[in-house]
């Protein structure tokens, strides 16, 4: 397992889509900071704190930007073999087709984790250039803590997404799912209802929300658990079963 996620970081060294999604990562912060200095155009007495900012772009991360890439991650990573017709070259080698794909799936949140924290870096650089308050070590703490676990079951929830990369073997299925499923999310994020969608409660359980929002503090774990073993079991299941046609 471990020469099989070793395996995927060499695949890594002459694609360009990592830095590019480091890149991508920072559209958050870099977000912030300028409706920050917009606000003060207008009204240079306003606060902001280092907890709102963490809010916001963790909003952005989890309810849109970062749903849309990590998805176009998954795509890259489980129809790389297929696009570049090195999939049956891979199989014949002594390790089962499950394994092969699990080692994916830990790619994909090592991947995941690697973002998060250069968002939560380049929030707190925000921080400092936007002369934001309230920087103490308990709030860092406490933001990290909501980005981990917002990205964590993000990772999960991916995994119907990922189904449809190995089903259609193709990007541009993944990305029309993704941004359909971040245009509900804006839609219902005002609406208690985005506690138990799989996909916006990511985001609602890592702040702590779930319970003022008329939903028991398991209730969001269910269906996002739920839905990862769907996806999950339906892939593996699928890449089991299907004969490998280039």
């Amino acid at each position: 397992m471990i020469k099989l996620i070793k395996s995927e970081f060499l695949k890594l060294k002459g694609s360009k889509i990592f830095p590019i999604t480091i890149i991508a990562s920072l559209i958050s912060p870099l977000m912030m900071l300028v409706a920050m200095f917009k606000q003060r155009q207008h009204d240079p007495s306003i606060i902001f704190t280092l907890n709102g900012l963490f809010l916001q772009t963790n909003t952005y991360v989890l309810l849109l930007f970062g749903l849309v890439i990590f998805g176009v991650i998954a795509a890259f990573l489980f129809t790389r073999e297929y696009n570049e017709h090195t999939l049956k070259t891979i199989l014949p080698i002594p390790v089962s087709r499950t394994k092969f794909l699990i080692s994916k799936f830990i790619m994909l949140y090592i991947w995941i984790f690697i973002l998060i924290s250069v968002t939560f870096i380049g929030t707190i650089f925000i921080a400092y250039i936007g002369n934001v308050t309230e920087i103490t070590l308990n709030v860092i703490l406490t933001g990290f803590y909501q980005y981990v676990m917002g990205g964590s079951l993000l990772f999960l929830v991916l995994s119907p997404i990922i189904f449809i990369a190995l089903w259609s073997k193709n990007l541009v299925p993944t990305v029309i799912v993704t941004i359909i499923i971040g245009l509900i999310n804006l839609i219902i994020s005002n609406d208690n209802i985005a506690a138990i969608f799989p996909w916006s409660s990511t985001y609602f359980f890592a702040i702590g929300k779930i319970e003022s929002m008329g939903y028991e503090f398991y209730d969001p774990l269910i269906c996002i658990f739920i839905t990862f073993l769907i996806g999950f079991i339906a892939s593996i299941y699928y890449f089991n079963k299907k004969d490998i046609i280039l």
